[in-house]
Parts: C-alpha cells; structure tokens; sequence
C-alpha cells in the first residue's frame, strides 16, 4: 500500500541546514517563518553565536556569509607550514 503523502523537501535536511537554506532563499528571515518549517524559536540565536546566522533586527535574521564564519567551526585547511612536523624539531 503506497502514501498518498510526499516529503516535503525540508524534511531531509537538519533544523539547522533549513533555517540556514531558508535564510539564503528568502535574503531575511523571521523567527515565526523558521518555525513554520520546524526550527525552534530557541535556535536563530544559538546560530548567531556559531557564526550561522546574523541578526540584524528583532526577530529577524540572514545568513551568514561563509567567509565569516568563525574559524572553530570552518572546516581545518592546513597549509605547507602548518605541518605539526614544522613545530617540532628532531
């Protein structure tokens, strides 16, 4: 016996990945319009803090640009010189 329901396509993505993905679609996002698609009132400023989202009214957010996010929670790049190798010496 087959569903006569479909997912919607933010049932597949985490609470955050929709405000996020939400916030990048619409420029601005409300509280009350994440929401409406399952994100807690209590997550917006607990993004803010992780560099996820920026307030800038009350109540009303956008994404973060990934460049500004903080650097703890950007994903490690090492370079030539950043070599454990290179801090330590035989």
């Amino acid at each position: 016996m087959e569903s006569s329901k479909q997912l919607e396509p933010h049932a597949r993505l985490s609470l955050r990945e929709r405000a996020i993905d939400l916030a990048k679609r619409s420029g601005t996002v409300r509280t009350k319009d994440l929401e409406a698609v399952g994100v807690p009132r209590q997550y917006p400023p607990m993004m803010c803090r992780e560099g996820l989202l920026i307030r800038v009214g009350y109540g009303v957010y956008r994404a973060a640009a990934e460049d500004s996010r903080p650097e703890e929670s950007r994903p490690s790049q090492m370079t030539g010189h950043d070599k454990p190798s290179d801090f330590y010496s035989e």
